[in-house]
């Protein structure tokens, strides 16, 4: 009966660390990052992160509604937001065109996120919530020639 009670417990103790969610923070820490928007709805925009030294981190996909949120470090970034228009109808040409939007120079602080609305028009210099430091490009369109 003891053996049982023990393997019982030993099971139930493997489960309940098995359900704890993978990405959970060990207690007492937080988090930072971005939390952030695409200004222009209605195209599939993909959101480049660079370190402030150029490097690339990681590329994102906003929502439908050009929503995203990725986890950093405290440090500087600069975000790109790259967007392509939705596929059309079958039977309907592809359009072969890109758009690169201006790249933003964002600023985390430790155990918070920042907010920011990435523009896609030229010359916009947004004011994110949050933010103490932001600056913007232009934007490229890319015309693709198969």
């Amino acid at each position: 009966m003891k053996n049982l009670k023990s393997q019982l417990n030993f099971w139930i103790g493997l489960l309940a660390v098995c359900l704890l969610p993978i990405s959970a923070p060990a207690a007492g820490q937080s988090q930072s990052g971005i939390m952030g928007q695409i200004d222009a709805p209605g195209l599939v925009w993909t959101v480049e992160v660079f370190s402030a030294s150029g490097v690339e981190l990681v590329n994102l996909h906003t929502d439908k509604h050009g929503l995203f949120e990725v986890n950093l470090s405290p440090g500087t970034y600069f975000l790109t937001p790259i967007g392509t228009p939705p596929p059309t109808s079958p039977g309907h040409p592809m359009p072969m065109f890109i758009i690169e939007g201006p790249s933003t120079k964002v600023t985390v602080v430790k155990n918070k996120f920042t907010h920011v609305v990435l523009p896609v028009a030229q010359n916009v210099s947004p004011s994110p919530a949050g933010s103490t430091d932001c600056e913007t490009s232009e934007m490229s369109v890319y015309v693709l020639i198969p």
